[in-house]
């Protein structure tokens, strides 16, 4: 059209509804005041005492749409949980795994 400039299409959002979708291929989403266990496996190091620090985020929607389509809306810190362990109480840990 006369007078307007055209948008380049690499700068155009899709409009894919991500809040209807048609199939679901995985949903790692927890329902309120639902649990989960999970287990991680990573190298700790030889000497001195193992940090690892716990999150739970909630997202509105997966990062790689709010990327895309340009959303800032920050994850929500729900809990945060700080710990400390040795290498004894690791290797105790991962022996009492299933």
């Amino acid at each position: 059209m006369a007078g307007e400039s055209a948008v380049p299409l690499a700068e155009v959002s899709p409009t894919g509804a991500y809040w209807d979708p048609t199939r679901v291929l995985d949903d790692n989403r927890l329902a309120a005041f639902a649990t989960d266990t999970s287990t991680y496996t990573f190298a700790a190091p030889q000497q001195g005492p193992i940090h690892v620090e716990v999150t739970l985020l909630f997202r509105r929607a997966f990062i790689e749409r709010m990327d895309q389509k340009g959303w800032g809306a920050p994850d929500i810190v729900m809990a945060c949980q700080p710990l400390v362990a040795t290498r004894a109480e690791a290797f105790q840990c991962c022996a009492q795994s299933p």
